[in-house]
């Protein structure tokens, strides 16, 4: 399909035509144009872009080098005026709009710049369109109208100025797809609706598609894409995205897909009979990272009422992503949820719709709950149909700063639907606490990963729902990744608390593993009082305590798990261990002695170096182990019975709570009393275990001068006083 340049209807309009009257370009493809429209000086110019100033990386996307619009364009763009056929007609100018075609009813006296309208089998592709100052209408960098032509690559800056109806990369109306366009708002006024990619009507797919709002001192709604269908033809809206940098929106979608007959489902409740296109894996960042925020050119942090990460109107809402760093959800928002009782808990689900069908009063138009103060929420995917496997990922508490935010991750829109808004739905909260929200709803799984500065008795998420709060049936995890907090042992954590109760059941609660430390034992569980969720730390206790797996911490007492262990102890080097003293460097240890494998070990006396250890043979658990003395063979080792562990006594490894008190440690059937590791004969009576010379006779271990005999071993109090020498007294258990 060949190419060509259109820049020919631009100039058209120097001989007195307006750019409204221009036939549009049947069966061509539009691409590589660049054009800057002046909207307060109803005038459009062209020139080459500057390929040093906006460019697409090696991801194809658009990358700006600074913020002025007049080092787009590698020369000075050739302006020319644009006539209003109606002469001062009040009605903004448009760029690109349907209204400019020739199908247009001409008794509607539109006018404006269609540089890159595209009609039969043409595309468009990679133009580029900068639009700055005045008021417009509708504006798209291309508009596509023929029936299988596609838009892809294409850029619309809007760099100041209002608009009264829509601001779009692009609007296709046939069965093609709009592949990667762009929309980026600056320093704008008062917008109505900015879309990353707009389908009407046909089979057509929009991915790709994105949004990045750098300014805006009121705008209605952003969505990385739009459908809107008069039949059930099929289609997604995937991958699309919107990033909040700064501005002031009162709704965000991710991707939305309606239908016709959606006027009379907002103002009539009545439900579309059309099936809409499935809203997939869309994404919206409220806060840019930290390789964007110059974009916003020093203005503040977004306000956003509310996000929607997917809105499919019947038909799947799935894997959206909302993903919140910075800014404030609060102000103004578009359509109320309800909050009646009985929809509040259906089987663990908030059964909830919208506000669709309520209209006593005098306002009986979409407006009665739309642009309305209090409407703040996050929603991960809304559908009567489906609305699964979204993420709600929550990095800053700061948002929520209002204290009236809800959030979901599935929706319905009316209250009788039955679609499933639940299952796969995820909240991750990543290093913050203290926020407080109106509701909390409708995900299977919920991530904490503590911040740095929690402490005893702080609350991640509060939430005042007069309802309760629900969280059965579902997967609750907790853990601290990075830095570690200050906490100790018994100290607990409010995950999720709501005063007027939390509900859990059938909660299962596990730990985050992938990525995080593992220094702490965190164990999520349900309060008490039944009005929370908390994390319980458990990795300190007092020495000497007593530890009953699954039930409390008694301070004070011995760890009996099975067995009891008495930390402590005198160690004098040379001599013995005597449990219950302290650790006191000195005296000597003569290294020598032989070790004959072969024979059976049977632990039960003392170790005294220098003697003769006979290894070999079986070993049968059931006895006792007293480790610091000579080994006897023909003994028995019973799991169960009393350990009182010697050789050398460290306060990290006796006395530590991490070590004693863990019931990982000393309950885990495992590790105590299953018969594959006290009895199997692979590690008791297997050759390679007892008789193996590198276990029991190597001169390095056993004779070495190095090990028993150098006074920096035996009587430098950094060594036998060091915690860190003299951990394991399960050792003298093989």
């Amino acid at each position: 399909m060949r190419q060509k340049k259109l820049r020919y209807l631009v100039l058209s309009a120097m001989i007195g035509a307006t750019m409204a009257g221009t036939a549009m370009a049947d069966d061509v493809d539009v691409s590589n144009t660049s054009y800057l429209v002046n909207a307060s000086a109803g005038t459009i110019g062209t020139a080459p872009l500057n390929a040093s100033n906006i460019h697409r990386n090696d991801k194809g996307e658009i990358v700006f080098e600074d913020l002025n619009v007049n080092n787009r364009f590698s020369a000075i763009p050739t302006n020319v005026a644009l006539e209003n056929p109606q002469n001062a007609s009040a009605e903004a100018m448009s760029v690109n709009s349907y209204d400019l075609t020739d199908n247009h009813d001409p008794n509607n006296h539109s006018w404006g710049a269609r540089p890159v309208i595209v009609g039969g089998t043409g595309s468009a592709e990679n133009n580029y369109l900068a639009v700055q100052g005045g008021t417009t209408d509708t504006v798209y960098a291309a508009y596509v109208a023929g029936p299988t032509g596609h838009a892809k690559n294409n850029t619309l800056e809007l760099f100041s100025g209002d608009n009264t109806e829509t601001v779009a990369a692009v609007h296709v109306a046939g069965s093609g797809d709009a592949i990667n366009n762009q929309v980026t708002i600056r320093n704008a006024g008062r917008l109505r609706d900015v879309i990353g990619a707009n389908l009407f009507e046909m089979t057509g797919d929009a991915k790709d598609n994105y949004v990045f709002v750098a300014g805006g001192q009121d705008i209605d709604t952003v969505s990385g894409a739009t459908s809107f269908n008069h039949g059930s033809i099929g289609g997604v809206l995937e991958d699309n995205e919107v990033t909040l940098a700064a501005g002031n929106v009162a709704g965000v979608y991710g991707a939305m897909a309606v239908v016709q007959g959606d006027d009379t489902m907002f103002t009539q409740g009545v439900k579309p009979q059309f099936i809409s296109k499935e809203v997939k894996g869309n994404r919206i960042e409220l806060g840019a990272d930290d390789n964007d925020k110059w974009e916003a050119d020093g203005r503040p942090a977004a306000k956003v009422g509310q996000l929607i990460g997917g809105f499919a109107i019947n038909n799947k809402a799935t894997f959206n992503t909302i993903k919140i760093r910075e800014g404030s959800i609060d102000g103004i928002g578009i359509f109320k949820v309800k909050d009646e009782a009985d929809h509040h808990s259906v089987n663990g689900v908030d059964t909830n719709g919208l506000h669709l069908d309520e209209l006593t009063g005098d306002d009986s138009t979409v407006y009665k709950y739309y642009r309305q103060a209090g409407n703040n929420y996050v929603i991960g995917g809304m559908s009567d149909t489906e609305a699964t496997y979204n993420t709600v990922d929550i990095n800053s508490a700061a948002p929520f700063a209002n204290g009236h935010v809800g959030v979901w991750g599935g929706h319905h829109i009316f209250s009788d639907a039955s679609g499933d808004v639940k299952t796969g739905n995820t909240l991750n909260v990543n290093k913050v606490k203290g926020i407080t929200l109106s509701h909390l709803a409708n995900f299977e799984t919920y991530n904490f990963d503590l911040p740095d500065n929690v402490a005893n008795g702080d609350k991640i998420i509060t939430v005042t729902d007069q309802n309760g709060t629900d969280v059965s049936n579902t997967k609750i995890n907790v853990g601290v990744s990075g830095s570690e907090p200050a906490l100790h042992d018994g100290d607990t954590i409010d995950l999720i608390r709501n005063e007027h109760g939390v509900t859990t059941t059938g909660v299962q609660y596990g730990k985050l593993q992938q990525g995080v430390s593992l220094s702490y034992d965190l164990t999520a569980k349900t309060a008490d009082d039944g009005k929370s969720v908390i994390a319980v730390v458990g990795n300190t206790t007092t020495p000497g305590s007593t530890v009953t797996p699954g039930g409390t911490v008694t301070p004070g007492g011995t760890v009996t798990p099975d067995g009891t262990v008495t930390p402590g102890g005198t160690v004098t080097p040379g001599g013995i261990v005597t449990p219950g003293g302290t650790v006191t460097p000195g005296g000597t240890v003569t290294p020598g002695g032989t070790v004959t494998p072969g024979g059976t070990v049977t632990p039960g006396g003392t170790v005294t170096p220098g003697g003769t250890v006979t290894p070999g043979g079986t070993v049968t658990p059931g006895g006792t182990v007293t480790p610091g003395g000579t080994v006897t063979p023909g003994g028995t080792v019973t799991p169960g019975g009393t350990v009182t562990p010697g050789g050398h006594s460290n306060p990290r490894w006796h006395s530590n709570p991490r070590w004693h008190s863990n019931p990982r440690r000393y309950s885990n059937t495992w590790r105590h009393s299953n018969p594959r590791r006290h009895s199997n004969p692979r590690r008791y009576s297997n050759p390679r275990w007892h008789s193996n010379p590198r276990r029991y006779s190597n001169t390095w271990r056993h004779s070495n001068p190095r090990r028993y005999s150098n006074p920096r071993w035996h009587s430098n109090p950094r060594w036998h006083s060091n915690t860190r020498q003299y951990r394991c007294c399960c050792v003298t258990t093989n």
